[in-house]
């Protein structure tokens, strides 16, 4: 006999969902081991569980049989494929106890995708939930860059940063070094993505929001933009402006007139946007100069590891290299590269296409073809066009980075912005 009524299963199902969006930027976490190379640990060698996983995992067992509609069903029959796929590839990996761990962060990532879907949640809690959870690391991000440093924590997650050290994310000017801001985040990319998908977020919300209360919307507006800006997330930046132009566009094409007091959040964000860059233009400007020692070495390791994707795929195109286990692929085919240099291709899809090989590449596009499918239905409707800009902003910041697969935070962020997708399709 259940010790919770079914009514309290709902409810504490619900404070766990809540949870999971509001906590999803913090890095708590329990390392079972590294894997090295060259005696070295990595961060691609790390065996670990969060600690949001585990509250996503309860959620899971509390919710029980998913409630899905017709579309939702098709999705996630399709991310199952996808799973089969991963374990497939698992199979034949050389690091199998990092592959399955790998693969546990996907199963957890897809079961807050089907939760997110599914007809018992109210996506404009969950979301609002995702976008107040972001308010500390606002703040943390805000702290690092004008301090250049940033505190070290156990309990949150939180790794020391000093702009003054090497391997630390920085932009160098004629006045020094600048920390970009990490926010609760591995890497400011992986914040800067989080800070594109919330304000996509906030555009959907602000449709719903009574022209009365807008002006509450105005320090979230400000918040988000001023700090994606401070992460020197150039990929989060081009995958934002890049969605905001395409719906602008679906706008005016099929006629569209948005609220009066999206208007008024159109010229605060662009305010916060010119203020922000007048306040650290130096870095800036040195973010789009590639004679600099950073810029320059960031486009010289990108367009190598280019180069190493073709020998690392090659040499098992089937099944992949296994989950995770790119790293130590391309480290065994290039073994003089030095350790520091040791990245997977910043290019999701292709990561993808590398580790789990053409079949589980198949399986991956095959779902998100089903993604696509459910968003074309409805094109011509606010949901439709919301999702399409937030598919495309999510496409185009996989194109310059890896995170979305070969980290947690990036998984659960890919698995929400598809989710969001998916729910927006149905109201």
């Amino acid at each position: 006999m259940s010790i919770w009524t079914e009514e309290q299963r709902k409810q504490i199902a619900q404070w766990c969902l809540s949870a999971v969006l509001f906590l999803l930027p913090w890095q708590t976490q329990w390392i079972s081991s590294w894997i090295t190379i060259q005696d070295v640990p990595i961060p691609f060698g790390k065996i670990s569980l969060y600690l949001v996983e585990l509250i996503v995992l309860l959620l899971l067992f509390l919710r029980g049989q998913p409630q899905l509609s017709i579309r939702g069903d098709k999705a996630a029959r399709a991310l199952y494929v996808l799973f089969a796929a991963g374990f497939l590839s698992l199979t034949f990996a050389d690091q199998y106890q990092l592959g399955l761990f790998q693969l546990l962060h996907l199963v957890t990532a897809g079961g807050l995708f089907v939760t997110l879907i599914d007809k018992r949640t109210n996506t404009h809690l969950v979301m609002t939930w995702f976008l107040a959870g972001l308010f500390i690391p606002i703040l943390l991000g805000w702290f690092q860059i004008t301090t250049a440093t940033s505190p070290a924590s156990s309990w949150f997650g939180l790794s020391s940063q000093d702009a003054s050290l090497p391997g630390v994310s920085v932009i160098e000017t004629a006045q020094g070094r600048s920390l970009r801001a990490y926010g609760s985040f591995p890497h400011p990319n992986i914040f800067g993505g989080y800070l594109a998908v919330a304000i996509v977020c906030l555009a959907w919300l602000i449709k719903f929001t009574d022209k009365k209360y807008e002006r509450f919307l105005w320090i979230p507006t400000v918040l988000l933009t001023s700090t994606l800006l401070i992460t020197f997330s150039r990929g989060a930046w081009l995958g934002l402006t890049v969605s905001f132009l395409l719906l602008a566009s679906l706008m005016w094409k099929r006629k569209r007139v948005p609220p009066k007091h999206a208007k008024t959040l159109l010229i605060v964000a662009a305010v916060t946007v010119f203020g922000t860059v007048l306040l650290f233009q130096d870095q800036f400007f040195a973010r789009f100069n590639p004679s600099l020692r950073v810029e320059s070495i960031s486009i010289e390791e990108r367009t190598s590891q280019y180069g190493m994707f073709k020998t690392t795929f090659l040499s098992r195109p089937i099944v992949g290299v296994g989950p995770g286990g790119y790293v130590f692929a391309s480290d065994k085919l290039f073994p003089d590269q030095p350790v520091w240099s040791i990245q997977p291709v910043h290019n999701t899809p292709l990561l993808i296409l590398a580790e789990l090989g053409l079949l589980g590449f198949a399986a991956f596009f095959f779902f998100l073809v089903r993604i696509d499918q459910i968003n074309s239905a409805v094109s011509k409707t606010p949901g439709g066009m919301f999702g399409l800009m937030l598919g495309v902003c999510l496409l185009v910041i996989s194109l310059f980075d890896h995170y979305l697969w070969s980290f947690w935070p990036g998984l659960a962020l890919a698995a929400i912005s598809l989710g969001f997708i998916v729910k927006w399709s149905e109201e």
